[in-house]
């Protein structure tokens, strides 16, 4: 009966480990996501400021600064 109880014991323990690892997965790949997400806006948001900037440039205006 003990031998059954540690036996079960140790594999709730595994189980939970799993558990644990698998949610720190998704935390990180959650994290990761947004990341990405940040430096797309950042860098469509250059690409703008640049064609702007190339814009004025070609008008002859002098681009606004922020």
């Amino acid at each position: 009966m003990e031998d059954l109880l540690t036996e079960n014991a140790v594999k709730l323990s595994k189980v939970s480990s799993e558990l644990k690892m698998a949610r720190s997965l998704v935390r990180l790949t959650d994290i990761q996501a947004t990341l990405q997400e940040q430096k797309i806006l950042f860098l469509r948001q250059q690409i703008k400021d640049l064609e702007a900037s190339d814009t004025s440039a070609g008008l002859g205006i002098e681009p606004a600064t922020a």
